[in-house]
């Protein structure tokens, strides 16, 4: 845009060369005329002359204009900029004052000319230098000129100047007068609304009562922004003249009725001011003030509290209830008689006031009471009684429609529960659960729970509430309120055969939940020889009799294991259930082993173990299976706990299926040492220990043969055996309590076990179960050494991200098996605050694969992770096609249904990778205290490796150690070592310590880094020696102290060395950053080549700009420039970094990125680095090379500008 006084000169010069051609023509046509009437010789001479003189005033002429336009374009003033610019370049404070003056100067010499196209622009300059401190006022004139002016620009900075340059004490401000009621007029609301702003800063009292008329028209206006503001300026008018209140009392009303929040705040701003200038609006406010003084004097003072009681019993008697003011005075008087010590009579008579509060029509009011009883119950006895009067107001108030009345209404009614009232009020709070929503449920069954136990009347009322409970909510049950309800019917001996009758029922009719039938497959497979025994069950109304019978029973525990959609805790109930079957009807001996015999070839591991475990347990040790399979005795009682807290925290518990489980002395209350030596003794002991105590994780005390052989089987393992890790299958597990194997993951140890075959070789390896199993035929080791240490169990797939987006997160993790088919594990997780309903995932495969997909083990994704719905794909090919897939996702999201569609690409590329393995590898991170290295030590520590983490700051390594912990497996070590990566000496001792810990290093990742952007000439030598030393020798000290022993180590390591997608091109703002980056790389691309030959793997990772707190450091320096190139390469959250870096290690590539731009510059800069797809580079060059040119021509844009397009004018 050119400059207007550039402008000028050229209009000028224009004019002048017409003018001179104008006269240049008459001049011409004058001389024709004169041709005609004079000789030639003398008509020559004059027209020689003339052309002269034209030619003389033509060249004078468009100098003057020349010389006039240049003088105006040097007389045009600064712009406030400039003045900014020389101000800050000013290095003394003399310096400064000079500027000053002379700018000044200039300003009064422009405000004497007649030229007011800069007024605005020295006035905008004025209230700069009045900001720095100097005098202004020879500008308030000015000021009030640009407010009269019909210019926006001129009118705004001079409203502008107006507020800051007068005040009420100078009578100038009263010619403005006129000039602000014209525009509180204006048409344009903006002008209003400034006129406003300076009415409400600069009136005085006699300008406030001129001008309250105008105010109190615009209070009333349609426009909310104007109203807004007229009742701002309403306020300054009141605080300078209280008696203008009247003006506005009519219009606090119409205020408060208004939906636009701004209008409301400003309302109610108003109505205080009102307030306080009136001291008897203020009567009730003083009350309810004194009453909280004497709660405060009362509480604890019995003298005090005597001395109050009249006065409030006054007060709650004498307070009308038929105002909200008078409400809140009853409220405040009864919090102050349940607090201090009043009498008897008082609190009954507080508790009634508060229970005609449970009448008012106003949902607040009984919100209030609803409260202060719950909070009167749970204070003691004082005043229990007395709230048990209003029960059955108190149970009306659940069929309220505010969910905030019902949640205070069920969580006082479940308070007044005691053993009187027991059987009413759980009959209607059953009632409630019938209906009541499902962030209710949870609440109610673990609380209904709880009181059914400690004030059951009898035995049988006991175990028909549970029933209802689980029969109405029993998905809402967790894994802990399933080991309770177990162990309550447990104790009852006398109704053992009742309970499994209605469980039976129950279990058999459609859609049961999962711990409905955990808890009846438990019930069948403990007491199924008393529901055999019992006959016939009494059905509902309209139904017939069913008969239970063995056959019956073991078909309807089948069913169960061979539901899709039921979990696999679930599952393993009925397969221990239909095992124990086999003992409590001995003819069903042979129709279990058949029963049992198909699941051996299961498709899920943990069923396919126990299926051959049991039939091991037929063909081998028939003789046993009597005394291995009795009844489980009543575990120790101990004191039920499935809620702790008495306030009303509704939460939506996970589903059963989905969530993991203990075996079954878990189940029942003990827990499973981590170390124990086995005692000797009888096999009889061994069966105790079985019954009691559970699976010895670690034996030291070798057995002898005989019946040792069976204490070996029910509690130790000859030789010394490590500790195995503990299960995460979930659910009940195998009927030996883990001792045959039960985790799916192996242990880590290999077993020493004798050979002789037998008894004694078969049991000798029980303790590190494989996960895939298959029958032997080979009759001294039936087998095959299947239970031992010589079986490996498959590879742990490679899980990568196959879709995440609106906060559904998609992990796949794909296996190809020997025959060539690939399994796929999908897991959804849901991270937003509401469970996604109705979730369903579809497949489709190119033509030349086939897909099979099983249900999904739940619709509903619960909400903020806590949770995860898993499913099975199984893929067979028929060519060489790579494998693709197309997923269709749909859900509800609060009752909004979506529907997505994502194509996960390259998937064969990722079957062939190496995988993310790491569970016992030892990851050292460098900056794991913070951001990016904190995020891949806890991506590492969920893996399970033992990680070590680096950082200066041991505060908050130790803080960081605690969040990982938090997410690690259960075998993963976490610990830290305070380190500074630029010491050498440091760096050695730290990896010295790190290897003493966790032992040696198989991933080094050296993420410690530093940034601080700035312009080059403005920073120092320091800076950038400092971020040398912090982000490429912290690298080299660390790689260089580790290398010696990880070449010694052979364990094939890893050494990750984090860089930045700077170093695909640096800009404006690191000149510091980058060229300690660009090492790093350059580091990364030697070491590669060089540690070929020891098999250490070199990876080099660029991230972009991620939100991590040392990014919002580098904000504080970073220049805007900066801020503008990085703007169009967006912000990356630190745990997607970490996740791109980790399917990087899985999928063997050498160079990672973390955005597409950011890959598209590493193919077109990687050089001489190894390249992942050569072919598709080559196609995308040409692409690169207009993305790079179209990228350079705008930093250097940006660059050359100042701040880009933002700072131009």
């Amino acid at each position: 845009m050119l400059c207007w006084s550039f402008v000028r000169v050229c209009v000028s010069l224009c004019l002048s060369l017409c003018l001179c051609l104008c006269l240049s023509l008459s001049l011409s046509l004058s001389l024709s005329s004169l041709c005609l009437s004079v000789p030639l010789s003398e008509s020559l001479s004059l027209s020689l002359c003339l052309s002269l003189s034209v030619s003389l005033s033509l060249c004078l002429s468009l100098l003057v204009s020349v010389c006039h336009s240049l003088i105006y374009f040097q007389m045009a003033p600064r712009k406030l900029r400039d003045l900014i610019q020389r101000v800050r370049s000013a290095k003394t404070a003399a310096e400064e004052r000079e500027i000053v003056q002379k700018e000044c100067a200039d300003i009064r010499t422009c405000f004497r000319s007649e030229e007011r196209e800069y007024s605005a622009r020295n006035v905008a300059k004025l209230l700069y230098i009045y900001m720095l401190g100097y005098p202004a006022h020879f500008g308030q004139v000015e000021c009030m000129k640009l407010v009269s002016s019909n210019r926006f620009l001129d009118k705004r900075i001079g409203h502008l100047g107006t507020m800051l340059l007068l005040d009420e004490e100078k009578e100038l401000h009263l010619m403005v007068t006129n000039s602000l009621k014209q525009d509180m007029n204006h048409k344009v609301p903006y002008v209003a609304s400034m006129a406003l702003c300076t009415l409400g800063a600069i009136a005085s009292r006699d300008m406030a009562r001129d001008l309250v008329g105008e105010v109190e028209k615009l209070i009333k206006s349609s426009n909310a922004y104007i109203k807004k503001k007229a009742t701002l300026c309403a306020v300054r008018f009141m605080r300078k003249d209280p008696m203008l209140v009247e003006n506005f009392l009519s219009s606090t009303r119409t205020l408060l009725s208004e939906r636009h929040h701004g209008v409301l705040i400003t309302g109610i701003t108003m109505i205080e001011e009102i307030a306080i200038n009136d001291p008897e609006a203020l009567g009730h406010f003083r009350r309810c003030r004194i009453l909280r003084l004497l709660r405060i004097l009362g509480k604890g003072d019995m003298e005090a509290s005597e001395a109050m009681n009249d006065i409030l019993a006054e007060v709650a008697t004498n307070t009308s209830s038929t105002t909200n003011v008078g409400n809140a005075v009853l409220y405040e008087a009864v919090r102050c008689v349940m607090e201090i010590k009043a009498e008897s009579g008082l609190r009954v008579l507080a508790i009634n006031n508060l229970g005609r509060f449970l009448l008012n029509p106003d949902r607040n009011i009984r919100y209030v009471a609803l409260t202060t009883l719950l909070r009167v119950v749970q204070g003691g006895e004082q005043g229990a009684e007395a709230v048990q009067r209003h029960r059955a107001v108190i149970v009306d108030c659940l069929r309220e429609p505010d969910v905030t009345i019902r949640r205070r209404a069920l969580a006082l009614a479940f308070a007044l529960i005691n053993s009187n009232n027991v059987r009413s009020v759980v009959a209607e709070l059953l009632s409630f659960l019938e209906v009541a929503e499902k962030e209710f449920r949870a609440y109610m069954v673990t609380e209904l729970l709880v009181a059914s136990d400690k004030f059951a009347p009898t035995a049988k009322w006991h175990v028909d509430t549970l029933l209802r409970v689980l029969e109405l909510a029993g998905g809402h049950l967790t894994e802990e309120g399933v080991a309770e309800v177990v162990q309550i019917i447990a104790e009852k001996d006398d109704l053992h055969r009742y309970a499994s009758q209605r469980l039976f029922v129950a279990s058999c009719k459609p859609k049961p939940s999962q711990p409905l039938l955990q808890i009846s497959a438990w019930c069948i497979g403990e007491f199924g020889d008393q529901l055999i025994a019992g006959g016939a069950i009494e059905p509902e109304e309209g139904a017939e009799p069913i008969i239970p019978s063995g056959e019956t029973l073991l078909e309807h525990l089948k069913g169960i294991v061979q539901h899709p959609s039921h979990g696999l805790a679930t599952k393993e109930y009925a397969m221990n259930a239909i095992m124990k079957l086999s003992v409590r009807d001995p003819n069903l001996a042979g129709s279990v082993r058949n029963t049992l015999d198909p699941f051996r070839r299961a498709h899920d591991e943990e069923l396919q173990q126990r299926a051959t475990e049991y039939s091991a347990v037929f063909s081998s040790f028939d003789h046993m299976r009597a005394a291995l399979l009795e009844r489980m005795p009543v575990a120790e009682s101990k004191q039920h706990r499935v809620i702790t807290d008495q306030e009303p925290t509704p939460q939506i518990a996970a589903p059963a299926e989905a969530a993991g489980g203990g075996d079954l002395l878990d189940l029942l209350g003990d827990s499973v040492p981590a170390s124990t030596s086995a005692p000797t003794g009888s096999a009889d002991n061994g069966l105790l220990d079985l019954l009691g105590g559970g699976a010895p994780a670690s034996t030291n005390t070798p057995m002898s043969g005989g019946d040792g052989g069976l204490f070996d089987l029910l509690g130790g393992s000859t030789g010394s055996t490590p500790a195995a890790p503990p299960s995460s299958n979930g659910g009940l597990d195998d009927l030996l309590g883990g001792l045959l194997g039960g985790s799916s993951t192996p242990a880590p140890a290999a077993t020493s076990a004798p050979s002789s075959g037998g008894l004694d070789d078969l049991l000798g390896g029980l303790g590190g179960g494989s996960a895939s199993v298959e029958p032997a035929s080979n009759g001294a080791d039936p087998f095959g050494g299947m239970f031992g240490a010589g079986s490996q169990a498959p590879a742990a797939p490679v899980p990568f991200e196959a879709f995440h987006e609106d906060g559904l997160r998609l992990m796949f993790a794909a296996t190809k098996q020997a025959d060539g088919q690939i399994v796929v594990d999908m897991v959804a997780t849901n991270s937003t605050m509401n469970a996604l309903t109705n979730y369903n995932l579809q497949v489709a495969v190119p033509r030349s694969f086939t897909v099979q997909l099983q249900p999904a083990s739940s619709t509903t994704v619960p909400a903020v992770n806590s949770g995860q719905v898993t499913q099975k794909a199984y893929v067979t090919t028929s060519g060489g096609a790579p494998l693709k897939m197309l997923l269709r996702i749909s859900y509800e999201n609060d009752g909004m249904p979506i529907m997505k569609q994502h194509q996960v690409a390259y998937l064969y590329r990722k079957l062939r990778a190496p995988g993310f393995k790491v569970e016992g590898k030892h990851a050292v991170i460098t900056g794991g205290s913070l951001g990016l290295g904190l995020e891949i030590a806890k991506k590492f520590a969920a893996a399970g490796a033992n990680v070590t983490i680096m950082a200066r700051n041991e505060a908050k390594l130790k803080a960081a150690v605690e969040e990982i912990s938090r997410n690690k497996k259960d075998l993963s070590k976490i610990c830290y070592v305070p380190c500074d990566v630029t010491n050498v000496e440091a760096v050695r001792e730290a990896l010295t310590r790190a290897t003493s810990i966790n032992g040696a290093i198989d991933y080094l990742i050296c993420s410690a880094g530093m940034a601080a952007p700035g312009y080059f000439l403005e920073s120092k030598i320091e800076t950038h020696r400092q971020q040398m030393d912090v982000n490429y020798f912290g690298c080299v000290n660390m790689v260089h102290a580790a290398l010696p022993d990880m070449i010694q180590a052979k364990r094939k390591p890893t050494i990750i060395l984090v860089s930045s997608a700077v170093c695909f091109g640096s800009f404006v703002g690191y000149s510091q950053y980058s060229p300690s980056k660009f090492a790093v790389r350059a580091l990364a691309d030697a070491l590669r080549n060089e540690l070929l030959r020891y098999d250490i793997r070199v990876m080099i990772y660029f991230p972009s700009s991620m939100n991590t707190p040392g990014f919002e450091i580098e904000e504080l320096t970073k220049p805007q420039e900066t801020r503008d190139i990085e703007g169009q390469m967006g912000l990356i959250e630190a745990d997607q970094a970490a996740q791109k870096l980790i399917d990087g290690i899985a999928s063997g590539a050498y160079s990672v990125t973390t955005e597409a731009l950011g890959e598209l510059a590493r193919m077109g800069t990687c050089g001489i680095q190894p390249r992942e797809m050569p072919l598709l580079e080559i196609l995308v060059a040409p692409i690169f090379v207009v993305v790079a040119l179209g990228y350079q021509v705008y930093m250097d844009y940006t660059a050359r500008n100042g701040a880009g397009k933002s700072k131009k004018e």
